[in-house]
């Protein structure tokens, strides 16, 4: 800046002293003294102060005298980048930004200046003419604060925006569009072309968006599109719109374009398509896609004349290893044996998982029924070998259905419901196998509807009853209790046989409510007995079922509070298999009910598959001998040696034993010599209604 004071550059047109004869001096005070802008005289060669105006003691905040005779490039400061270019070409006459005066209080105010050649009492000088622009910087400051602001908001939503001028060059991009500072510099001023020169991008893509920003600026209306960009860190899509801008005369100015990126929207659509046709565990078709390809499969057999199969497959065994090692476990079977079975398909048969353990097959192109049979052996021996899981082997069979197009039906539906029936079929045959529909299962899963039917009327009629059959001390030959058996007293019928309906109430989960029933039956009769047979016993079977509900225990407290029998009255039998599922589940819950006071026993032990130890840790009151080994016990040797060793075995657990199904006097005799407690039996008495058990025990 002292520089430019002391040598300013000549103007193209320089004042001299003649410029001021047409003025007079009165003129000249006047003007110069009452300017609002400050004048301040400088000796060209000296730099120094000559004179001043008044106003010039306002910006600089000294008296005139004061600054008379003094460096004038004291007072001024430049903002101005040392050396640059702006100082460089400054010439007099021009007006000087970026200057600050430095005011006698230390403040700094911002100024422009204007510097002309003049001639001064006949010597050569310069002319400072400065305004504060105080006002106006700031001004100039909260607008370049605003830009910066609302270009801020720009950068940080989540929206790509580009403005374009009309010819397609960019005006603007915010950060979201380019994250680069420099490239987005770069970019401002070239076209799609350039931009994607510098960006290292498909020149397909530069080409479609200018097309498109041509069609905005020929109708005049917005353009909408998607578009894929391969990235590096994968592929992004985004939805694009060009909007045209007119100015006050109707002519577009400029177009502005939006992107917004879907990515995460269009993957989350795809995600649930996906689900809507895929089972999320296995990643196999679902009933949807399966009803979709079935339908395909029927209308493309019917065109070739060709045989569509529907295999309906249940893995048998698999509920034990979900019960017992855990949901994690069973997912992970369930996925290994969707994979074994996908390797004995062909390529364009289906596999579909139809919920729970089941899966259905659909197998296309078939010529005759020996290729549905080769395959459904092919799945059944796959099976023969474990499947293997963090060093465990499952062993699993899988019991299959097959129905098929046209022989059994034309229906999707029926065909499914058909294979349905086979599988249920194979199953009760004993598992492991296969089964075709026949008409003859149509007919039992009838009946099976039909009693599932009566079977529910049954329960809101109140028409199961508990029958008791007693059983004694051996050695006393004394009624000391009762099982409690359940009847269906069937209107127009008599009393059904629970081997006709518990099965089915099993299947269904109708034993649950039944079971409750005759519980609440046989708590309410045994207290009312207590009055003349007082310490008189009741047990009641809980069926595997009933045992697994989760409010088991708080039921069996409300049948107690409800009845007023005394828990200690009550006994409750359990068959092997049940206590066996989920053992360490099953040691819980018998401790449960063993602390309210109530007995346990084991029911038709002898038939299932008790692991010793376990047995140990069950809070057991009574075994009970299956009636299979007490029927023999006086002719079959076999059958004597195995009851003399389940009641030395519970007699080492301390535990009771009662023998069921004794009809005879010498079986009676046998089992007492072998130190059996308790006996049940038609020796006795077959069940029997309530009224006819009191006539038994002779109260």
């Amino acid at each position: 800046m002292e520089e430019l004071i002391q040598n300013p550059k000549p103007a193209s047109t320089r004042k001299t002293g003649a410029d001021w004869d047409g003025v007079s001096q009165d003129r000249f005070d006047v003007l110069f003294n009452e300017s609002l802008d400050a004048i301040i005289i400088i000796d060209d060669n000296t730099g120094k102060i000559i004179t001043a105006n008044r106003a010039s003691t306002l910006i600089t905040g000294r008296e005139i005298q004061e600054i008379v005779g003094t460096d004038f490039a004291e007072y001024i400061s430049s903002q101005r980048n040392p050396g640059s270019e702006d100082d460089d070409e400054v010439n007099t006459g021009a007006v000087l930004d970026l200057l600050e005066i430095k005011r006698n209080d230390g403040t700094i105010c911002p100024i422009d200046m204007t510097m002309t050649m003049i001639v001064w009492d006949g010597k050569s000088a310069i002319m400072a003419t400065i305004r504060d622009i105080t006002e106006r910087k700031q001004a100039q400051d909260n607008i370049r604060a605003q830009k910066a602001y609302y270009e801020d908001i720009l950068n940080k939503i989540d929206v790509d925006i580009s403005v374009f001028d009309p010819n397609c060059n960019y005006e603007y991009i915010n950060a979201t569009a380019l994250p680069d500072d420099k490239l987005r510099r770069k970019i401002i001023g070239k076209n799609e072309f350039e931009f994607g020169e510098l960006n290292n991008r498909d020149p397909v893509i530069a080409q479609e968006r200018s097309d498109l920003q041509k069609r905005a600026l020929e109708t005049g209306q917005p353009v909408e599109w998607n578009e894929m960009l391969p990235l590096p860190d994968g592929e992004r899509y985004y939805y694009r719109k060009l909007s045209p801008v007119k100015d006050e005369e109707g002519k577009i100015s400029r177009l502005i374009g939006y992107g917004l990126d879907v990515t995460e929207k269009r993957l989350a659509e795809e995600k649930i398509k996906y689900l809507a046709y895929h089972d999320i565990l296995t990643g196999l078709p679902n009933r949807v896609q399966l009803n979709d390809r079935l339908n395909e499969a029927i209308a493309q057999a019917q065109r070739h004349n060709k045989l569509v199969g529907v295999i309906f497959l249940d893995l048998d065994g698999f509920k034990v290893v979900n019960d017992s090692m855990g949901h994690h476990v069973g997912d992970q079977v369930l996925i290994s044996a969707a994979d074994r079975i996908r390797r004995c398909l062909r390529k364009d048969d289906l596999i579909s998982r139809h919920g729970g353990d089941n899966f259905v097959i659909l197998l296309t192109d078939i010529e005759h029924e020996m290729k549905i049979t080769a395959i459904a052996t092919q799945i059944l021996e796959s099976f023969r070998d474990a499947i293997e899981l963090s060093d465990k082997r499952y062993y699993l069979s899988v019991s299959l259905g097959i129905s098929l197009y046209p022989l059994d039906s034309d229906s999707p539906q029926i065909l499914l419901k058909f294979a349905d029936l086979a599988m249920f079929q194979a199953k009760e045959k004993g598992k492991n196998r296969y089964q075709y529909y026949t008409d003859e299962l149509n007919q039992k899963a009838l009946k099976r509807m039909e009693l599932e039917r009566d079977l529910r009327l049954a329960l809101e009629r109140n028409e199961f009853v508990a029958f008791f059959q007693p059983y004694v001390d051996v050695a006393t030959n004394k009624i000391i209790g009762s099982e409690t058996l359940v009847r269906w007293k069937k209107p127009g019928q008599g009393f059904i046989s629970p081997l006709d309906f518990i099965p089915a109430a099993e299947n269904n989960g109708l034993i649950v409510p039944i079971g409750e029933q005759v519980l609440i039956q046989a708590c309410y009769q045994n207290n009312m007995w207590q009055k003349e047979h007082p310490g008189l016993r009741v047990s009641v079977n809980l069926s595997p079922r009933q045992f697994r509900e989760p409010d088991l225990l708080q039921k069996i407290k409300n049948v107690l509070m409800l009845t007023g029998l005394s828990a200690d009255l009550l006994e409750l039998e359990l068959t092997e298999s049940c206590i066996m599922e989920d053992a360490a589940k099953t040691i819980e819950t018998l401790h449960a009910i063993h602390r309210m006071g109530i007995k346990i026993a084991i029911d038709d032990f002898g038939t299932g598959y008790s692991s010793l130890s376990y047995l140990n840790k069950f809070p057991i009151d009574t075994l009970k001998i299956d009636m299979s080994f007490v029927r023999k016990i006086d002719t079959d040797t076999d059958s004597a040696e195995i009851c003399k060793a389940i009641i030395a075995l519970a007699h080492s657990l301390k535990i009771k034993v009662t023998a069921e199904g004794i009809e005879r006097v010498a079986q009676m005799d046998i089992l007492s010599g072998l130190g059996c407690e308790k006996g049940q039996g038609y020796l006795w008495s077959k069940p029997v209604p309530p009224l006819d058990f009191i006539q038994l025990t002779g109260f």
